[in-house]
């Protein structure tokens, strides 16, 4: 946004409350909240309602596009980038999708079809569509300034002090609690003193401290 913003262009976030909380310290960037969500794994009463969170954020998306009179769509992916994303198009507005991933995420699949280009922070070699192909632009990652020049990494090969930091999903991946927890067992049992930061959906919080507590890993 600051980049845009920067060069002149009027820029507008449309995001989820939790988004919206980092722009507390931008305060000259306009922004608009919407609550949306998936119906996938859900029972049926909460698909039910999900459908109906979907429809009442499609809805405030054409009212926001119909008032700001937007140019340009740029989707970054996540559930919350469907509503807006999707009602560009009944405005002829042309869409732009962002994919920091390797995996094509879902929200960005279902929209490929409608939209004029995909960035790509690294080219994803399986399991994209072949028809949308012509669509990739690789642009590379999309990082603030004082990460990019930040100072090169140096390699550590001190076994006595040894951290990782582990992020997955936009509020931790499940699969990542199940799997990741005995994997760093078996690092810290190359003789490597770990100390572990995880992040991870509640209700694995718990389970995750407790065996890496039992497994005296420090986290």
């Amino acid at each position: 946004m600051k980049h845009f913003f920067d060069k002149g262009y009027k820029v507008l976030l449309v995001t989820d409350k939790r988004g919206n909380n980092f722009l507390n310290k931008y305060s000259k960037f306009k922004s608009f909240v919407l609550t949306t969500g998936t119906p996938t794994n859900k029972n049926i009463i909460k698909k039910i309602l999900s459908l109906f969170v979907i429809f009442y954020s499609l809805l405030k998306s054409a009212a926001i596009l119909r008032k700001e009179k937007a140019d340009l769509i740029i989707g970054f992916g996540g559930y919350v980038s469907f509503p807006i994303s999707i009602i560009s198009k009944f405005f002829n507005l042309p869409l732009v999708l962002y994919e920091n991933n390797l995996i094509l995420g879902r929200t960005n699949k279902y929209l490929l079809p409608y939209a004029k280009k995909i960035l790509l922070a690294k080219i994803i070699k399986e399991n994209f569509p072949e028809k949308y192909k012509g669509k990739i632009c690789e642009v590379g990652p999309i990082l603030n300034k004082n990460i990019i020049n930040c100072s090169n990494f140096k390699k550590n090969n001190n076994k006595e002090n040894f951290s990782i930091l582990i992020l997955g999903g936009s509020q931790g991946a499940e699969i990542f609690g199940k799997v990741v927890p005995s994997v760093i067992k078996m690092i810290k049992n190359e003789g490597y003193a770990i100390e572990i930061n995880q992040q991870c959906i509640k209700n694995q919080k718990g389970s995750i401290i407790d065996y890496y507590n039992k497994n005296n890993i420090k986290n």
